[in-house]
């Protein structure tokens, strides 16, 4: 889509492609981009490329089998590159390298090479599996974290992209409350991650998220948020500031879910309040000169707001997570 949202041109049918579709995804996770699946499309740093997930079936019984197969676009060429099976993808900075998950484990794959190798190899225990990566901010490491079943631990994991360090625990809650939305701060010295922990109402101690940091030079925690249940969050492009979508639990009804947005500086000291009473409002991302929030609210087109003056702007797409390409398939 052009800058002025007027403009719309298609860049690629993977059905025509590869006789394989982009966003059906088999039950029970149809029409979703839930838990392992991951996002389907995922722009690179520069902007120069997609990673793509599709899939060989969109429908079948309980028992089929379906193939989830990672591909790099070239938005400028066109030419589509095969990577490797896998789901989850995450670019690195410099947009060389795409971590993704194949079985249980972590891969990465080197753009350059053509070539893709494990990271962190399956877990022994069969219920163990990798989940949420996220790349350092100079391209040399990768912070995940497990899934125990369903359930995600409190402890995070951080590999080398260049084979010389095996894997090992960056750090662990103490308190074992389940760790999410982990991301690296610009400087590479410091993690934000969502946590039950400091919840000061012990009714909603279970469900309430927090955004905390860590210092990995001190081990030190800040607790940036209090009687917020945050449900998402993301850093600034420039790195000045973070966006929180989530609800005051004293304002609203637990059980609504009404979402309102925020701005919080990176150190934690100046939160500013941006919307009140949104209903269910999730961000999709920042605009890359940090100016605008890309946000959804449900039945509703996707809306860019603007941090500058406030305006908003109603976009001609959908950004539900069943992506279509050309309208079908």
């Amino acid at each position: 889509m052009a800058d002025q949202r007027k403009e719309r041109q298609l860049l690629i049918d993977t059905y025509k492609r590869l006789g394989q579709y982009l966003t059906d995804i088999p039950d029970p996770y149809k029409n979703s981009d839930c838990c392992w699946i991951g996002p389907r499309v995922v722009v690179s740093p520069d902007g120069q490329k997609l990673a793509l997930v599709v899939v060989d079936k969109i429908k079948g019984t309980k028992n089929d089998r379906f193939t989830f197969s990672v591909y790099v676009y070239d938005v400028k060429s066109s030419d589509l590159r095969y990577i490797d099976e896998g789901v989850q993808l995450a670019w690195s900075p410099d947009s060389e390298h795409i971590a993704f998950r194949k079985g249980r484990g972590l891969w990465m794959a080197d753009l350059k090479t053509r070539q893709a190798r494990e990271l962190v190899p399956e877990h022994d225990d069969p219920n163990m599996h990798v989940t949420e990566f996220v790349w350092s901010p100079d391209n040399t490491q990768v912070a995940y974290l497990y899934n125990f079943s369903m359930q995600r631990l409190s402890t995070v994991w951080v590999v080398s992209a260049d084979e010389e360090t095996p894997p090992h625990e960056l750090f662990s809650l103490e308190e074992e409350y389940p760790i999410y939305g982990i991301s690296w701060y610009s400087d590479g010295q410091q993690i934000a991650f969502l946590s039950q922990e400091g919840a000061r109402d012990r009714r909603y101690e279970s469900s309430v998220q927090n955004l905390w940091t860590i210092s990995l030079l001190t081990d030190a925690r800040t607790q940036l948020t209090r009687d917020i249940e945050v449900q998402s969050y993301g850093i600034s492009p420039n790195h000045q500031w973070l966006f929180i979508a989530g609800y005051p639990l004293y304002e609203t009804r637990h059980q609504n879910y009404a979402r309102d947005l925020w701005l919080l500086s990176v150190d934690g000291k100046d939160l500013r309040r941006i919307t009140a009473n949104q209903g269910d409002l999730g961000v999709k991302g920042w605009s890359p000169d940090n100016t605008s929030l890309v946000v959804q609210r449900s039945e509703v087109r996707p809306l860019l707001f603007s941090l500058a003056d406030g305006t908003v702007d109603v976009l001609d797409f959908d950004l539900g997570t069943d992506y279509k390409v050309g309208g079908v398939k």
